[in-house]
């Protein structure tokens, strides 16, 4: 699986597969962008997935496996992959969530949880 360099588990939603960023506002804020540097292009271990930078709609670059944008959970206890397979709604917007796996593709997790929209927003 692939992690960010805290070791935080990195995820991509179903509905950003085409490399088209849809998580912004309140989702962007419980599901937080990767982060790409001001410039040049992220580097994952050898075992990794290429890495690459897509630009954010506000102008953002952010670090994408397979021109999926790569984000982290910020419910994710310590050590844990909890947003595997979860699903919430953001401004009308249906999100489905999957860790990013070392080459690339997205787990097929499978949340039994209900949808949630319930983040204070």
């Amino acid at each position: 699986m692939l992690v960010d360099a805290a070791g935080k588990a990195l995820y991509t939603p179903d509905q950003e597969s085409d490399g088209h960023v849809r998580c912004t506002g309140a989702c962007a804020s419980i599901w937080q962008p990767v982060v790409a540097p001001a410039s040049g292009t992220p580097k994952a271990s050898d075992r990794a997935t290429m890495l690459e930078v897509i630009v954010r709609p506000d102008g953002t670059r952010q670090v994408a496996a397979g021109r999926k944008p790569l984000y982290t959970f910020t419910e994710d206890p310590q050590g844990k992959v909890t947003g595997d397979g979860f699903s919430d709604d953001f401004g009308g917007r249906h999100f489905t969530w999957h860790a990013v796996l070392a080459g690339g593709a997205a787990a097929s997790g499978k949340s039994t949880a209900p949808a949630r929209n319930d983040y204070g927003y």
